[in-house]
């Protein structure tokens, strides 16, 4: 999807950042208490390392209610946990809070799979007294899954219009775009340690210099 994504080069690994909605949550971010008044429910794809506490678990719980409440559209659940016990634990989360249809995708060479088995595979595997799982599931096989850029690229497709706010990329870096008629036009960064980079978007490659801690604005 030429246009929806931004690229960036420095001295830590590539990491192609994949639109969302309209705001993306870190996993260990916070929905606020009061939710501002809006015309319509605001778009939310949820980034989460699910697996290894109960911090995202409650995050996620925060989410339904709002989605509930008419003040969200949870349009999909990505995890970054290399572990079949976080898309696990995910599922049966959907299905509990009534919400099967929610998309989930995969990362699939994520960060720290093993330690998924402190929390999410614990929930998993939990029986009843006849051997049945107890928790019940949408998805019984998640190796289907579908991996988390394709779905992140599916759901946009219809989206030609649109910006996202808080993404981060590995790095620390922090990244706000906006794109119109399917390509980006803006995008802000900020980098915690600053230096130099690369950026590619919408077909060209330029090298830009972040300051510490501030804001770098770009128009394509």
């Amino acid at each position: 999807m030429k246009g929806y994504s931004i690229t960036l080069f420095g001295r830590t690994p590539t990491l192609v950042l994949t639109l969302t909605l309209a705001l993306a949550f870190s996993g260990t971010g916070c929905v606020p208490k009061t939710a501002p008044e809006i015309s319509a429910p605001m778009q939310i794809i949820f980034e989460t390392d699910m697996g290894n506490d109960v911090d995202d678990a409650l995050a996620l719980d925060m989410l339904y209610k709002y989605v509930e409440a008419g003040k969200i559209d949870l349009v999909a659940i990505m995890t970054n946990k290399a572990s079949d016990y976080s898309a696990a634990y995910i599922d049966l989360m959907n299905t509990w809070y009534g919400h099967p249809e929610i998309p989930i995708g995969i990362l699939r060479d994520g960060a720290f799979g093993d330690d998924a088995n402190n929390y999410a595979k614990a929930v998993a595997i939990m029986q009843d007294n006849s051997g049945a799982p107890l928790w019940p599931r949408t998805v019984q096989d998640v190796t289907t899954l579908p991996d988390a850029h394709t779905l992140y690229r599916r759901l946009l497709a219809d989206r030609p219009d649109g910006s996202v706010t808080g993404l981060r990329a590995r790095g620390d870096y922090e990244v706000n775009m906006s794109w119109a008629g399917g390509r980006i036009t803006s995008a802000e960064i900020t980098g915690k340690r600053g230096g130099t980079i690369s950026v590619r978007a919408a077909g060209n490659v330029q090298d830009i210099t972040l300051e510490p801690g501030k804001v770098t604005r770009l128009t394509f």
